[in-house]
């Protein structure tokens, strides 16, 4: 039966949105309610990727840009592409074991259910799985929990060295440190960064391949 002029089509009626974010989990959502309802739905519209050791300004809220390009390895559009990145050159780095990417402030060490697993193997663990202690539900994801002074919880500090005690088996999110989306940003942003990062501009010599196969590093 057809609607008369005036009175609102429920499957088309307009929405309202109001933007806002969930402090509990460092999520972007959008609230979404009709008109003619009070009802509410929140609706995830975007993770905000939040650093876990690194400066303040560049820690906090630090979203996770997705990147249509794709692996580019072997891609015959490499040179092309390059010449629109500032680090087209490439960059250094080299770790220096300072442990600075793994504390200071609160932040998060985002890992999959797989890197769970396979951290759980290697701490001996026959459940598969990390205790709470170690391991925090943030929303419908999973990171590594800290210590009361800010280092991660896998953090050692032994006669003046710092190492992490999981290494061969840490997390994506730290093995492709610092080549992410956002310290790789600009010029400024990369040395803001390094300002706190001894390791950055020096050391060994990436090229553009190198960096970008790094940057965007799904899994391991």
């Amino acid at each position: 039966m057809a609607l008369r002029p005036g009175v609102a089509n429920t499957r088309h009626r307009k929405r309202r949105r109001t933007a806002g974010a969930d402090a509990t989990s460092g999520r972007r959502i959008v609230k979404t309610r009709a008109v003619t309802s009070q009802a509410g739905t929140w609706k995830v519209i975007g993770t905000w990727r939040r650093v876990c050791r690194v400066p303040v300004m560049h820690r906090a809220n630090i979203r996770g840009i997705a990147d249509s390009t794709g692996p580019l390895a072997l891609d015959v559009g490499v040179s092309v592409v390059a010449k629109e990145k500032w680090y087209a050159a490439g960059l250094a780095f080299e770790c220096t074991q300072c442990g600075n990417c793994c504390s200071g402030d609160p932040g998060y060490v985002w890992l999959t259910k797989e890197e769970i697993r396979r951290i759980a193997a290697f701490l001996g663990r026959s459940d598969e799985w990390l205790p709470k202690t170690q391991l925090r539900r943030i929303g419908f994801r999973y990171s590594l929990t800290e210590k009361k002074d800010g280092d991660c919880i896998f953090l050692k500090r032994e006669n003046g060295k710092v190492m992490c005690s999981i290494y061969p088996v840490r997390p994506n999110q730290c093995r492709t440190w610092p080549f992410w989306t956002d310290v790789l940003r600009d010029p400024d942003t990369w040395n803001a960064v390094a300002t706190t990062c001894p390791g950055m501009n020096r050391g060994q010599r990436y090229d553009f391949v190198q960096i970008e196969t790094r940057r965007l590093q799904k899994e391991w």
